[in-house]
């Protein structure tokens, strides 16, 4: 009997202070720094004339991606501004 009367006790002041430890978290944005953009060399028309028209394509396709892509990071990065009122 004892040991039932402990083990009820134990729950009971288990509940009682799992109410009491009520913890609140509460998550705040930080504007993210917004890094410049890099400055890409440009290539004359004269040097790519030797590419043959799929792998130029291939490449214009690449840079479109890179810059499609940099721009959404500067979406989420712009959008941490928003939040702070900047």
């Amino acid at each position: 009997m004892n040991m039932k009367k402990s083990l009820i006790a134990l729950v009971c002041a288990t509940a009682v202070l799992a109410g009491c430890t009520n913890t609140r978290t509460e998550h705040v944005t930080t504007a993210l720094p917004l890094p410049g953009r890099p400055e890409l060399p440009r290539i004359p028309a004269e040097q790519l004339q030797c590419l043959a028209d799929d792998a130029y394509g291939a490449i214009v396709t690449r840079d479109r991606r890179l810059r499609e892509y940099a721009e959404q990071l500067e979406a989420v990065i712009r959008s941490t501004h928003e939040d702070q009122g900047q």
